[in-house]
């Protein structure tokens, strides 16, 4: 599916809290999980396009990650979201983005929920473009989202929030860097129904102040191409 821009985003920032199914705290996963593993395989994307590499902080594995997944219960959908910087006098054209996580009692998402937003005052703020797309090459909860025709991205500063659409009794975890690495701003968590039982956490919140404890940022790299700007 291809992104939609802002005027037709698939999701708009007031939707986030629109998850359906009935409240329940009943099999609520945990904010937080531990995971042995610390390296990571990638597979290569859903097609065979040279892509430059826009992003990348995938290193400095924690072995833990924040749960981000839409289960369907409005209570328990929970978002986290990443913050990354295009610099000035460039223009990307963001076409991949290569995901580290954790499934936890199952198999890894087929299918994540992907927005970009812009920044406001160092939070997501408004929705510059979103979609649901498939999770290629998962490997036990890491994989590549081929974006299609991509997001166009002008110098900024702007957040990625990566959501695993997957049922209750499965959980995605999105993995987090050790203390203390952080590419920017820290990593924003919600939980708009509240039903992860952190009422202060309902809209963007610094994930260390929703029971993250003092973990860093989260995984992930973006691909795409790059246009420089001529003055």
């Amino acid at each position: 599916m291809t992104l939609g821009t802002k005027r037709g985003a698939l999701l708009a920032a007031s939707a986030l809290v629109l998850f359906a199914g009935p409240a329940t705290a009943a099999s609520a996963p945990s904010l937080q999980s531990a995971h042995g593993a610390t390296s990571h395989r990638i597979a290569p994307g859903a097609s065979d396009r040279k892509l430059s590499l826009l992003w990348d902080q995938t290193n400095a594995d924690s072995g833990f990650g924040t749960i981000s997944q839409d289960p369907g219960n409005s209570a328990l959908a929970a978002q986290a979201a990443d913050d990354f910087t295009v610099s000035d006098n460039v223009v990307w054209r963001v076409k991949e983005v290569d995901v580290i996580g954790m499934t936890f009692n199952g198999s890894g998402p087929s299918t994540v929920d992907v927005v970009f937003y812009k920044d406001k005052h160092h939070k997501p703020g408004a929705v510059k473009a979103s979609g649901t797309f498939a999770a290629h090459g998962n490997d036990s909860g890491s994989f590549v989202v081929d974006l299609g025709n991509g997001v166009k991205l002008k110098p900024g500063h702007y957040w990625l929030s990566v959501v695993a659409k997957m049922d209750l009794g499965t959980q995605w975890n999105w993995q987090n860097q050790t203390e203390g690495t952080h590419e920017g701003d820290p990593a924003m968590w919600q939980n708009p129904g509240g039903g992860l039982g952190n009422q202060d956490c309902t809209t963007w919140t610094v994930e260390s102040e929703c029971g993250q404890g003092t973990l860093g940022d989260h995984m992930f790299a973006l691909k795409g191409t790059v246009k420089v700007k001529i003055k």
